[in-house]
Parts: structure tokens; C-alpha cells; sequence
């Protein structure tokens, strides 16, 4: 269950930026992905949007910035096969 804070188009695609209950922190919804809505009448469906919040805040991310998680460092490594004769860096002149 969400609580939808404000809708933004970015990259082409309409998102939803709300408050997703079973974790109690913000997220951002695709639009296009989502498969049902199911609007709420109870007093479970009451919720207020904080007054600081703004959908601004969101606009100017690439989509995969969209979360509000830190970011974690990301290690990478790799390997290549040795190459037969000379490295094609020893042709380049620097």
C-alpha cells in the first residue's frame, strides 16, 4: 500500500513519488508498470503529505536515481586474456 505524495513526468514515462507503507520510506512507482489501483475509502487510506515535501525534488534524477536509498559504492573487476605478441598500448604513442 502507498500513499502518493505527487505524479512527474520524467525520461517519458509518468511516475508516482509516494510513501510505500509495509517499509515506511519514499519510493518512486512507474506508472506503465503498475497493474492494479485500488482507491481506499476507510480510515486506513488517510494520510497527509508532509508540507516540505515537493515533487521537485525528484525532477532533475535520471531514473535510476530515483530512490532515496544512499548509494552504495560499487566495486568492479576484470580480466582480460593475454594477447600473443605486443600490447596493442605499446603501439599508442602517449
Amino acid at each position: 500500500m502507498i500513499e502518493p505524495y505527487g505524479l512527474m513526468l520524467s525520461w517519458g514515462y509518468w511516475y508516482c513519488v509516494a510513501r510505500a507503507r509495509d517499509c515506511g520510506a519514499m519510493r518512486v512507482f512507474r506508472l506503465d508498470r503498475m497493474r492494479t489501483a485500488e482507491l481506499l475509502q476507510d480510515e486506513s487510506a488517510q494520510f497527509l503529505v508532509p508540507p516540505d515535501f515537493s515533487v521537485r525534488n525528484y525532477l532533475d534524477r535520471a531514473p535510476w536515481e530515483l530512490s532515496e536509498e544512499p548509494r552504495s559504492p560499487l566495486g568492479f573487476g576484470s580480466r582480460f586474456p593475454t594477447l600473443a605478441g605486443p600490447s596493442p598500448r605499446d603501439s599508442v604513442a602517449w
